[in-house]
């Protein structure tokens, strides 16, 4: 039998070295996911740790004044949003840069579709 195999099961307590161990796991855990979190918000890592609802379930409003989401906005709008972002994309070189001798209307389409976002 291996010796971990029913350790955490909900009908015996965790031993001390059960708990130790997934409190170590735990740590480990918590560490890269800041890390990830400070890295994709541009953040330092401190902001991560002891702002951000520290661990708390935020509101959207309270989120954004928190760092934790660029804005708040329906599930529709955001849906309109990417779609407008792909079609400006796709009438864009791969350089990012409008294509050269692109039709005037699919600038101007591109035009409008910016002043809509």
């Amino acid at each position: 039998m291996k010796r971990y195999k029913t350790e955490g099961n909900p009908f015996d307590p965790l031993g001390k070295d059960a708990k130790e161990y997934l409190g170590a796991r735990a740590g480990d855990y918590y560490g890269m996911f800041t890390q990830g979190v400070a890295r994709g918000r541009m953040v330092p890592l401190s902001n991560a740790r002891n702002g951000m609802g520290q661990g708390r379930v935020l509101g959207a409003e309270a989120a954004k004044r928190e760092g934790m989401v660029d804005g708040v906005m329906t599930l529709n709008a955001l849906l309109q949003k990417m779609q407008r972002s792909a079609l400006i994309q796709k009438m864009q070189g791969s350089a990012g840069r409008p294509l050269q001798g692109a039709p005037s209307s699919a600038r101007q389409r591109q035009i409008e579709l910016l002043a809509m976002g």
